[in-house]
């Protein structure tokens, strides 16, 4: 992925389009930082998403979905 941005780049910088290089061009800026964001993913460790309490010691914590009985409703209880 490193080899595709460094070619990316040098043709951005090479190629000019309407007497610009393209590169100059904010779309194409747009596509390079999402191909080297891409390879940055690519190389980046996984991280687990969840994480169990019995493998990871006391300090984990399980993730904690609202639900209609554990949100704050402003301070106001319904009325009947």
């Amino acid at each position: 992925m490193e080899r595709v941005l460094t070619l990316v780049v040098e043709h951005t910088s090479a190629r000019a389009q309407f007497g610009r290089a393209v590169g100059k061009f904010q779309a194409v800026q747009a596509m390079v930082a999402d191909i080297a964001a891409e390879g940055a993913l690519a190389r980046a460790p996984p991280t687990p998403r969840y994480r169990s309490p019995r493998n990871t010691g006391s300090e984990a914590r399980r993730p904690v979905s609202p639900s209609p009985g554990n949100v704050a409703c402003g301070g106001s209880s319904p009325t009947a």
